[in-house]
């Protein structure tokens, strides 16, 4: 129901050549908030050679929210079901590179009666 993930060099800073892929579900009828609570990776303007990206769904398939790079900490996302598909990417060597997330499920309904 909650979680942390992060870069495998965590709490260190090296990410040279990685790709790594986090499947993130929780049951039926929860959706996933998604915090990055540290972020440091190489700043891109186009974010090419190491980046974070999140996917709104089970795998790579599913619509991607956003590819996140640099030192600015992306927004809180919220998943639009049970299902979150974060890839980590760096082609090359960045010794000062490193991520943190956490993550937690809601449930995915809400109502208001007046």
């Amino acid at each position: 129901m909650s979680g942390y993930f992060f870069s495998p060099s965590f709490p260190g800073y090296f990410l040279d050549d990685m790709f790594c892929t986090w499947h993130i579900n929780v049951p039926s009828g929860y959706v996933i908030h998604l915090e990055l609570q540290e972020f440091r990776l190489r700043d891109h303007p186009k974010c090419e050679n190491c980046f974070l990206q999140i996917f709104d769904g089970r795998d790579v398939t599913g619509p991607s929210i956003g590819r996140f790079c640099g030192y600015d900490y992306p927004p809180v996302f919220v998943s639009s079901t049970n299902h979150f598909t974060v890839v980590l990417l760096c082609r090359e060597n960045f010794p000062k590179a490193r991520f943190k997330a956490l993550y937690h499920s809601v449930t995915g309904m809400c109502c208001f009666s007046l």
